[in-house]
């Protein structure tokens, strides 16, 4: 389709302007219609990827595809950052949604006030972001509920140069209890005493309540009679030691210098454990998970070339289960 569009261009350019305004057109359409989906951003993130290791803030980095993205909220403080054109032609349809976060040490920053999600509702989102999507075009249901990725890019000092990790994770990594039991397994330790015996069970005092619900209890501000000031209680999140990605010793995987994929793997395929290997002698097992198969056509749209730089296996996370791990050196 890109050679027809050239071909098309050069012969409207020797008609003069009014045919160089219809050349523009059929890109746009072109560009329209191109497949999005995480997989199709983390291949065009792979053609970049050395661009990575010198970002110092995700948020001014240029090489983010714009023919994927539907909306950007990054000077907003709203979640998420990124979110991908969805269309319901395709399987899979895209329209994930992205958070970006750069440390300066092999650690995830905090998820600051918006708990980390395996998946969101469109209703969740800022009503400026969901209209912006809209002006872009985009058509959804409040209700419709979309997955979650976080971009990490983690940096230790080191010499010659300081070292990097890129991972591109599915928010399950971080999402493995439902929201309403931490909430209240973290808020009953707070009515401990000393000795650790509980006085209160918030589940009795938040029998009926929604995580959501439960939140806004948290964190609305309170008045104090006599007081000259209001309190506050505020939830902030953060990624435990257990998966944090970057820790070299509880994830060995996930090396220095390089950018990985990591999607969760269908139960049904769970038991599937496969070392890393190169692309081109993966296995008739690793070829029929659906991560591997997303990716491949990804791939195939935006550059084949781009499997021989890849490798490919499964990693155990040690709360939620099997994952699909596609790697490359970031040098």
């Amino acid at each position: 389709m890109c050679r027809e569009v050239l071909r098309f261009r050069s012969l409207k350019l020797e008609s003069g302007k009014e045919a160089l305004q219809e050349v523009y057109r059929p890109e746009v359409i072109r560009l329209r219609h191109m497949k999005s989906s995480i997989y199709h951003f983390f291949a065009e993130l792979l053609t970049y990827r050395g661009h990575l290791v010198q970002q110092r803030n995700l948020e001014e980095y240029e090489k983010f595809p714009d023919s994927l993205i539907a909306a950007r909220s990054f000077r907003n403080n709203t979640f998420p950052d990124l979110v991908l054109r969805n269309d319901a032609d395709y399987d899979p349809p895209g329209g994930e949604l992205i958070e970006l976060k750069t440390s300066r040490a092999f650690s995830i920053p905090p998820f600051n006030s918006t708990p980390p999600s395996a998946k969101k509702s469109m209703g969740s989102l800022s009503k400026k972001l969901r209209l912006e999507l809209q002006s872009s075009g985009e058509t959804f249901e409040l209700s419709d509920m979309r997955d979650v990725y976080y971009l990490l890019v983690g940096r230790k000092d080191a010499k010659p140069s300081p070292l990097t990790k890129v991972c591109l994770v599915h928010g399950s990594f971080f999402d493995t209890l439902p929201l309403r039991e931490v909430l209240l397994q973290a808020g009953n330790r707070v009515f401990c005493n000393a000795s650790g015996a509980r006085n209160i069970d918030l589940r009795e005092v938040f029998e009926d309540e929604s995580a959501e619900e439960i939140r806004k209890r948290f964190n609305a501000t309170r008045t104090v009679t006599g007081a000259g000031f209001k309190v506050r209680f505020r939830t902030m999140y953060g990624a435990s030691d257990e998966v944090n990605l970057m820790k070299e010793s509880s994830f060995p995987l996930i090396v220095d210098d390089t950018i990985s994929f990591i999607s969760k793997v269908d139960e049904l395929e769970s038991n599937v454990h496969m070392p890393l290997t190169n692309w081109d002698v993966a296995t008739e097992e690793m070829r029929s998970l659906q991560p591997y198969s997303y990716l491949s056509n990804a791939l195939e749209d935006v550059d084949p070339r781009l499997k021989q730089e890849l490798r490919i296996g499964t990693m155990f996370h040690p709360l939620s289960g099997t994952y699909f791990l596609s790697q490359a050196d970031l040098r």
